[in-house]
C-alpha cells in the first residue's frame, strides 16, 4: 500500500527502502538520489526508479505520498477518483467566494493529482473529467450583454432595494460588490478595530451594524 508522509517545514526524511515513486498532493519537497537534487512541486512525481536511500526535504511543509518498489499497487477507484475531483472544484470554489488564496492553492493541488492519476490508469475518464469542468466553468460565465440588459431595465429597484438594507457603500457600491480588501479599507477609516481576519460576510455585518 502507499504510504502517506507529512512533512514540516524544513524537515529531511530517508527512505531506505527502494522507491518506485513519490507523489506530492500539497506543498514541495527536494529529493537527493547520490548528489542529484530535484525539486517536485505539488501535483507532480517523482520517478524514483527503484531506487534507495532517497532523501527527501521540504522547505516549507508537505504531503506526499510514496510508494515502494516492494510493494503491490493496484489501480485506483475510478468512482473515488472522480468524486475527489468533484470536492476539489467545490472547494476551489468555496474557497474563491471567501478569498482564500491557501484554500484555492490546496484545492487545486487535489484536483490536478486526481485528474494526474485518473489519466494514468483510465485515459477516456480524464478526458471525460476535463470536459465536464469545461462546460461548467463555461455554464458558470453570465453573458456580458445579458447582464447590462438586466441593469438597464431595473436600475431603480435595484438601488431601492440596495438603500433599504443600507448596503449602497458610498460611491463605491454595494458592500457585497466590494472585495474584501475594500471592505477592510471602509471598516479602518470608521475606526473598527479586529476586522483583519474577518470573513467578508462577518466583515459586512460589522460595518452594518
Amino acid at each position: 500500500m502507499p504510504v502517506a508522509l507529512t512533512f514540516n517545514p524544513e524537515q529531511t526524511r530517508t527512505l531506505e527502502r527502494p522507491v518506485r515513486r513519490i507523489d506530492v498532493a500539497v506543498g514541495s519537497v527536494i529529493v537527493t538520489k547520490t548528489d542529484d537534487p530535484e525539486k517536485v512541486q505539488e501535483g507532480d512525481s517523482y520517478q524514483a526508479e527503484d531506487s534507495a536511500s532517497l532523501t527527501v526535504f521540504s522547505p516549507r511543509g508537505a504531503k506526499v505520498t510514496v510508494i515502494y518498489s516492494d510493494e503491490k499497487t493496484e489501480a485506483p477507484d475510478r468512482g473515488q477518483l472522480e468524486l475527489e475531483v468533484e470536492q476539489a472544484q467545490k472547494a476551489k470554489a468555496n474557497a474563491e467566494d471567501q478569498d482564500n488564496p491557501s484554500g484555492v492553492e490546496a484545492a487545486e493541488a487535489k484536483e490536478k493529482l486526481a485528474l494526474r492519476l485518473l489519466a494514468a490508469h483510465f485515459p477516456k475518464a480524464s478526458v471525460k473529467a476535463a470536459e465536464a469542468k469545461r462546460r461548467k466553468n463555461k455554464q458558470g460565465k453570465k453573458p456580458a450583454g445579458k447582464s447590462k440588459a438586466k441593469a438597464k431595465k431595473k436600475p431603480v429597484a435595484k438601488k431601492r432595494q440596495a438603500s433599504k438594507r443600507g448596503d449602497t457603500g458610498g460611491s463605491g457600491g454595494s458592500l457585497e460588490s466590494r472585495t474584501l480588501k475594500e471592505l477592510q479599507a471602509t471598516a479602518k477609516k470608521r475606526g473598527l478595530t479586529g476586522v483583519s481576519k474577518l470573513p467578508k460576510d462577518k466583515l459586512i455585518a460589522k460595518l452594518r451594524g
